[in-house]
């Protein structure tokens, strides 16, 4: 009996059975060691391999037990005894089994897959674009980074999959550089279709870029751009000074080199006209951005209580273009609120927003 309890415990310990409802009894077992009785029912029971292997070595490692039972007289042993030899064949058992299955591998760690070149560049691209961009902007993509766009909740309708024989038209707001499109389309997709990039993750050939497109030529982009930016340096400068906004020296320095999205200066002036505004700071640059990408977040404050309510009010009954993605409150340590106000990638410029 000690023998079944030793033989049963060591393959429910093993995972080799299951102790409710196998078919495997403690009997079962005995018999099956012993030689004394047939294979038990295996009906609707399927092992692995490594059961398989753990079963036939329980079989040679129970059956000299009993051999040993025999040759001790069992019957006459004490309970210490009896115990010593049970707890010796479950440690024997224990040891062949380990020392078998390693060496024929069962068990080991199969060999790491590792993840597709630029995976996770492609994912950062992903989650910024999912947070970022204007829901009312068209994506172009390469059918993995189009794949990867929709597991991060773009819909479909947003995303326009880009096969390998597509032509020179883009038709979309933004594109994602990975390496797929830029073997296809070669240096025309950043010198000519996407001229500027907004985003970038990673570095080499597995870099992924979003940019914005070029509808026109790069030519009539090129000038489109500099003329806007020509606007925000002069419009920076015209906020300063305005009596009503007060600046801190670091939001002070994006303003003068027109760093500042036309959408936060509107805003800004707007607010000034009605009560005394503080501009505290701007967002930092987006990853891999160029220059020429424009802030499109901006921390302010108000001079008291009621006039953080009467901005929130206003950012909360914009519309169109001039509403912001998102706007939020926090308190500094102070005690001063701070709003935060951030429009959608990639601004005005975009040709591909509705």
């Amino acid at each position: 009996m000690v023998a079944e309890i030793v033989l049963y415990g060591v393959f429910v310990a093993f995972g080799g059975l299951d102790c409710a409802g196998s078919r495997f009894s403690g009997a079962a077992l005995t018999n099956l060691a012993t030689g004394s009785a047939r294979m038990p029912d295996m009906s609707g029971y399927a092992p692995s391999a490594a059961r398989h292997l753990q079963l036939a070595l329980a079989v040679l490692v129970v059956r000299p037990l009993f051999g040993l039972r025999r040759a001790v007289g069992w019957t006459q042993a004490n309970r210490r005894q009896r115990w010593t030899i049970s707890l010796g064949a479950l440690c024997a058992l224990s040891i062949v089994i380990g020392g078998a299955l390693a060496a024929a591998g069962i068990g080991k760690a199969g060999p790491f897959a590792p993840p597709p070149p630029g995976s996770a560049n492609r994912a950062q691209a992903a989650a910024w674009i999912a947070q970022q961009v204007s829901p009312g902007v068209t994506v172009s993509c390469d059918p993995v980074m189009c794949r990867q766009l929709r597991e991060n909740s773009i819909p479909a309708t947003q995303l326009r999959t880009l096969p390998p024989s597509a032509g020179n038209s883009l038709g979309s707001g933004l594109v994602v550089s990975t390496s797929a499109l830029r073997h296809q389309f070669g240096t025309s997709l950043a010198s000519a279709f996407a001229p500027l990039v907004i985003a970038g993750f990673g570095s080499g050939a597995d870099r992924v870029e979003v940019r914005m497109t070029a509808p026109d030529g790069a030519a009539a982009f090129t000038a489109q751009l500099t003329a806007e930016h020509a606007f925000l340096v002069s419009a920076g400068a015209q906020l300063l000074r305005d009596q009503n906004i007060q600046v801190a020296p670091a939001a002070r320095a994006v303003l003068l080199a027109g760093g500042a999205d036309s959408r936060l200066l509107a805003t800004l002036s707007v607010l000034a006209a009605g009560m005394p505004v503080r501009l505290m700071a701007f967002d930092a640059p987006q990853p891999g951005a160029s220059p020429a990408v424009p802030r499109r977040e901006a921390e302010i404050s108000a001079s008291s209580p009621a006039g953080t309510s009467a901005v929130l009010a206003f950012l909360r009954a914009q519309q169109g273009a001039y509403r912001p993605a998102s706007v939020s409150v926090a308190r500094t340590a102070g005690g001063r609120s701070l709003v935060t106000m951030r429009f959608d990638a990639p601004g005005l410029m975009d040709a591909g927003a509705s």
